[in-house]
């Protein structure tokens, strides 16, 4: 069976005292369940510095904030953490900047980089983890390595 609407067919409908009705073909009470056996994925994975207009969004310091951008395709049930350094902070959903026709759920991560942080100089090393889709599906970990998107494309 493939994901997507469940249909149903109820046949020989017969009560104790032997009346029938017709067969039925749709749930009466207006429900509908979706079969959902695929895991979330990431559609686009990014990160940027938050600067001023003559400042190169690839280049910050201590002091300065980063955004994580993780659009899925589809809903989550919970918020994606972010692992940066050594600390994890929790996502949060965006819907001004999703996409909802085309499947395009927007998670970001606003931070400052600090010392406390405990990064190396250097890119800026990332995880994103703890993604659960709403039939509690579980998708992968993504790193810096599945970064999709950048300010310079």
């Amino acid at each position: 069976m493939s994901d997507g609407k469940i249909t149903m067919l109820v046949t020989s409908i017969q009560d104790l005292a032997g009346n029938t009705t017709d067969d039925v073909e749709k749930p009466t009470n207006k429900h509908v369940v979706y079969l959902d056996t695929t895991a979330p994925s990431i559609k686009i994975l990014g990160i940027t510095g938050f600067i001023s207009e003559n400042e190169d969004a690839h280049y910050i310091t201590y002091g300065k904030k980063v955004r994580v951008l993780t659009y899925f395709d589809e809903k989550l049930a919970t918020n994606p953490i972010v692992k940066i350094g050594n600390k994890e902070f929790e996502t949060y959903y965006t819907e001004e900047s999703s996409d909802l026709e085309n499947n395009s759920y927007a998670y970001y991560l606003d931070v400052a980089i600090t010392e406390e942080l405990g990064l190396s100089e250097g890119e800026i090393q990332f995880s994103v983890y703890g993604i659960r889709d709403l039939a509690d599906n579980k998708g992968r970990a993504y790193t810096n390595a599945d970064i999709t998107y950048s300010e310079k494309q």
